[in-house]
């Protein structure tokens, strides 16, 4: 496995995430990445995103069935040396630089989201 996909980096979450986390990421993620989102960016952007969005869909199939994330695990104990750990993918970063707009935005109304969910707690 040269090209070892780290599907945990991917979802943004770590190796012993609860299937809920890791539902929760998977639809933070989408949320971001969805075509409809990005109606009015570049078209290098979207096609960045379509890219990583297919990277998303992969890794949430296989962390989602408990069969296919213990596979996955012995794989990726096996390839530990080899893989890197970089939080991220590069078209990932890439999404991030170039759409930090976008980013920012998202990231305040996550803020907002949360102060309102806290207030009615």
């Amino acid at each position: 496995m040269s090209d070892f996909e780290d599907y945990y980096e991917t979802l943004g979450v770590e190796p012993d995430a609860s299937a809920c986390d890791i539902k929760k990421a998977y639809r933070y993620k989408v949320n971001i990445l969805h075509p409809d989102r990005l109606a009015g960016a570049s078209e290098s952007i979207r096609s960045m995103a379509e890219e990583e969005l297919k990277k998303v869909n992969r890794a949430y199939a296989v962390l989602r069935d408990p069969h296919e994330r213990s596979k996955y695990r012995l794989a990726r104990s096996a390839d530990s040396g080899q893989r890197t750990t970089t939080g991220m993918s590069r078209v990932g970063k890439a999404l991030v630089i170039m759409n930090g707009a976008l980013g920012a935005l998202m990231l305040a109304r996550s803020i907002l989201k949360a102060r309102t969910w806290r207030k009615r707690r």
